[in-house]
């Protein structure tokens, strides 16, 4: 399987992960199955890891980690196949949590394509709805062109600190950029998981890959290579 890395710089240059303090907890989905002491299958037709990612498929909660977290920073690779991939975040089950994600260009107008979505979810139900989006920053386009496919890789980093939480993205500079900022004091910690629209496994469901899956304490100003991250920009990565 090859994809292109797009969080592209010009020239020769090696991708560099943001600086972190104190490991929480990681995946690289290498392996043929959901790490079980990691993870809660919730919709296990929707869950599929092969040749180093994990490939969700519709079927709306469909993992959540065992481990709960309050304050913490996510840094992970997004590979969006169809529309959208969508993440959870101090989800206290399937029926209570934030969401956020994150559609492509391809996504139909009114799920606003290429931006990030804030949502929250309280006793089974959407308390915002896809028409009612909070307000971001004034930058709250992604810095890149999000597109369909599965041939473009994506970093991700978000931040949940207190009642905020910061999105941020590599730019085709390769500079971290907030993206976006949602403020809410509704849940004050919980799971992180993945939430992905449509039917379990089904073609037309949303559809999305992920991979280097890292939380940490928190969000530092240096920057350094790490692990299967320090790829050069622009190549083709092979798995």
């Amino acid at each position: 399987m090859c994809r292109t890395l797009l969080v592209m710089v010009i020239g020769s240059m090696f991708l560099v992960s943001v600086g972190y303090a104190g490991d929480l907890f990681q995946d690289d989905f290498e392996g043929a199955d959901i790490d079980t002491d990691k993870w809660e299958v919730i919709q296990a037709a929707a869950v599929n890891q092969h040749d180093g990612v994990l490939e969700l498929t519709g079927g709306e909660f469909c993992l959540l980690s065992v481990q709960e977290f309050g304050d913490f920073v996510l840094e992970m690779e997004y590979i969006p196949v169809f529309h959208c991939g969508g993440w959870v975040l101090r989800a206290q089950d399937a029926n209570n949590s934030y969401m956020v994600n994150l559609p492509t260009m391809e996504e139909a107008v009114a799920n606003t394509p290429n931006h990030v979505r804030w949502h929250i979810r309280e006793n089974n139900a959407w308390a915002l709805t896809p028409g009612d989006i909070p307000a971001l920053t004034d930058d709250s386009e992604a810095p890149v062109e999000l597109h369909d496919g599965g041939e473009n890789t994506y970093l991700v980093v978000m931040e949940a600190k207190g009642d905020t939480f910061n999105f941020y993205m590599k730019d085709e500079t390769g500079k971290l950029v907030l993206v976006s900022t949602f403020e809410d004091n509704t849940f004050e910690s919980g799971k992180i998981g993945f939430r992905m629209s449509g039917s379990a496994g089904v073609e037309g469901a949303e559809q999305a890959q992920f991979d280097n899956l890292v939380i940490r304490t928190e969000l530092a100003e240096a920057v350094e290579s790490r692990g299967k991250l320090a790829s050069a920009w622009g190549s083709l990565k092979s798995d």
